[in-house]
């Protein structure tokens, strides 16, 4: 019988291995922020190959992610319906300090989709 273990109350069970977080800071460049970005603290990076989009996947809990939608869940919470907002504009950032949840609408305005 396999052992299962969950990072959050509200993420579903997997079985265990390397936990996604740890795999990400092994896969993240810390890089300071751009002057313009009034965000604390340095910018995490992720060393994945990034999609057509720009964004980083990375596969958890049976299924594949977005890296900075992933951070969020697991260090803040659900988005509830939203998208994750990067304030500093790097799509492959995902310090979840760095992120705000915006709703779709609105978010897709500034990135010009």
């Amino acid at each position: 019988m396999p052992v299962y273990a969950t990072a959050a109350p509200f993420v579903k069970l997997t079985r265990i291995g390397t936990p996604p977080l740890e795999r990400l800071m092994a896969n993240t460049r810390m890089v300071d922020p751009p002057d313009w970005a009034n965000v604390d603290g340095l910018c995490w990076e992720a060393q994945y190959s990034p999609n057509k989009h720009g964004y980083c996947k990375i596969r958890a809990y049976g299924r594949f992610y977005y890296v900075h939608r992933l951070s969020f869940l697991l260090l803040v919470g659900p988005l509830n319906g939203n998208d994750a907002h990067h304030k500093c504009s790097n799509r492959r950032y995902w310090n979840p300090s760095h992120l705000e949840p915006e709703p779709r609408e609105l978010h897709r305005m500034y990135e010009g989709w």
